[in-house]
């Protein structure tokens, strides 16, 4: 990889698949948006499979050349936002810990599972004390404290002497791993190539990863790391040929180094540990456990009757040393254009990529990029990149990152027809999700009108069909309504109320609610407690109501406000 700026790194640079019987109707949201609804006015970004989203989905990170996301910002940069989906907020988290903005750009973000740390890279000199070098570090910024560190830096606590990028994080933000062409981090390093480094923030040590099992530095350089949720390990790709035994093809290959075992192995090989005819150099990923690995490759050997002569999503099972290829049709179909790079969640179960293929789903007639599913348990495969209505994006959409849960996906888009009201004229990020299982319904309805009651502990209450009568009660409840005419009551507690299609009644009650209904003509009231409103739907005619507490109410033209 040669050397360049952190800018132009950005050019280079689910939703939900369900399984089984969803209880709630899958939905499309925009992310890039300020924390009253204002669309983005600027270009924006999401750096996958480094990890965009939380595990449950609920926080995004991205980046945003927009202006308008957050007050007070005027540093005319790049800068780096997550979007809380619950609460329907929107901040910026490349700031110092006093909150200063950067004085330089911010990109190439990711966030942990748990939500809370979010790394990042930047040129900002302004960020941390003692910033001198020049040169664009890697930044962990805590959004619980509001405190934000540099990772790229050595054991010592020495600055780097070169450039640091692409960083990725474990779901508990204590290891951070990341690209550096400084030669001062660590001792011996004296290749003169891009390594890949892994800081350890409690243990407050940093150590380089793009070497053999032996501990030999690379002789190419290394790039893209990817760390897994449990921080044990990392892969990258390296067209280095003295990583493992045997690398004599001549390509980038995909390698994973086992941390606590300082083993590191070549992932990018056929199932019978064939080397790969081609070049594997995009972003890899892994499950949480490091078990299996995720990348894309041009190689045609990697498994049999790879025949399309372009590029493939692949998943490695280091466990049974097995690979097989995802992108492809439910039937098995290969995919006629190919696939980019692929994301897995937690369990290694779900697979989400891009491709330009139009022969991967039935009716797919829009001649761009869209996101696709891949079911590696089921052997099925569906398209995301949809409206909440089902119907097919306008323009391209990639990359995609699929979350811990196997719930969210993750991507961006160039499309206008995503979400009702986007005129931006900009690329924006987006999130379908969420369906619930109907087996992680703690009460389930029928097709029929039901009455349905809370057991006063957290439940996940699903109406299903029919005109429902939905009561809460205690607890941090889910209650989702499905199709008809329903009356649903949050009772106590925090909960998340969907009403679903049909001209539903939704009160929140006690507690800091959220309450969307997006569908039908609905009257949507949070009372008390400091609720989120959202009746948008595009269409008009809607109630919707706050009560008590700092409230906030999305609406269309139309609707009728009470907040």
């Amino acid at each position: 990889m040669l050397k360049i700026g952190l800018v132009a790194l950005v050019t280079l640079a689910a939703a939900t698949l369900d399984v089984e019987p969803a209880a709630a109707a899958v939905t499309t949201e925009r992310v890039t948006v300020s924390s009253d609804g204002v669309q983005a006015d600027g270009f924006n970004i999401v750096d996958v499979p480094n990890g965009v989203a939380s595990d449950d989905g609920r926080f995004v990170v991205f980046d945003s050349f927009a202006a308008n996301l957050v007050p007070g910002d005027t540093n005319d940069a790049i800068d780096v936002f997550v979007r809380d989906r619950r609460a329907g907020t929107t901040e910026r988290v490349s700031v110092s810990s006093g909150g200063v903005q950067g004085d330089g750009v911010s990109v190439l973000s990711a966030i942990s599972g748990d939500g809370r740390y979010v790394v990042f890279g930047s040129e900002a000199s302004n960020l941390v004390p003692g910033d001198t070098n020049g040169y664009g570090d890697i930044f962990l910024h805590d959004r619980q404290t509001g405190a934000t560190e540099r990772v790229s830096v050595s054991t010592a606590g020495s600055q780097a002497n070169e450039q640091s990028v692409i960083p990725a994080v474990s779901d508990d933000g204590n290891r951070v791993a990341f690209l550096s062409f400084a030669s001062d981090l660590v001792p011996g390093d004296t290749n003169g190539f891009a390594d890949v480094f892994v800081r350890d923030r409690q243990a407050g040590t940093t150590v380089r990863v793009s070497v053999s099992s032996s501990g030999a530095q690379g002789n190419e350089n290394a790039n893209l790391p990817h760390i897994s949720g449990d921080g044990e390990h990392v892969s990258f790709h390296s067209a280095a040929d003295n990583m493992v035994p045997g690398d004599t093809n001549g390509f980038d290959d995909v390698f994973v180094r086992d941390l606590p075992a300082a083993v590191t192995e070549r992932v990018s090989v056929a199932t019978g540990g064939g080397e790969a005819s081609s070049s594997s150099n995009s972003r890899s990923s892994m499950s949480d456990d490091g078990r299996f690995v995720g990348f894309e490759s041009y190689a045609s050997d990697l498994v049999a009757s790879d025949t399309n002569g372009t590029g493939d999503a692949f998943v490695r099972d280091r466990l049974t040393g097995t690979t097989e290829r995802v992108s492809v049709a439910t039937g098995g179909t290969q995919a006629a254009d190919g696939a980019g790079a692929p994301t897995l969640s937690d369990d290694g179960r779900l697979v989400a990529f891009p491709s330009g293929s139009p022969d991967l789903v039935a009716a797919d007639t829009n001649g761009v990029n869209d996101i696709f599913v891949r079911d590696r348990q089921a052997g099925t495969t569906g398209r995301v990149s949809l409206t909440a209505g089902g119907a097919e994006a306008n323009g391209h959409s990639d990359p995609a990152f699929i979350s811990g849960d196997g719930r969210h996906v993750v991507f961006g888009s160039e499309a206008s027809n995503l979400v009702a009201g986007d005129s931006n004229d900009n690329r924006d990020v987006f999130v379908r999700g969420t369906a619930v299982p109907t087996s992680d319904c703690t009460v389930t309805g029928t097709g029929g009108d039901d009455v349905l009651t809370g057991s006063g502990a957290d439940d996940v209450i699903c109406g299903l069909g029919g005109d429902d009568v939905i009561n809460g009660g205690g607890g941090d409840d889910t209650l989702i309504g499905g199709a008809g005419d329903d009356r649903i009551n949050g009772g106590g507690g925090d909960d998340t109320i969907d009403g679903g299609p049909g001209g539903d009644r939704l009160k929140g009650q006690g507690g800091d609610d959220v309450l969307t209904d997006r569908s039908g003509v609905d009257t949507v009231s949070g009372e008390s407690g400091d609720d989120r409103v959202d009746v948008q739907d595009g269409a008009g005619g809607d109630t919707a109501g706050g009560g008590s507490g700092g409230d906030t109410c999305l609406i269309d033209a139309g609707d009728v406000a009470r907040c």
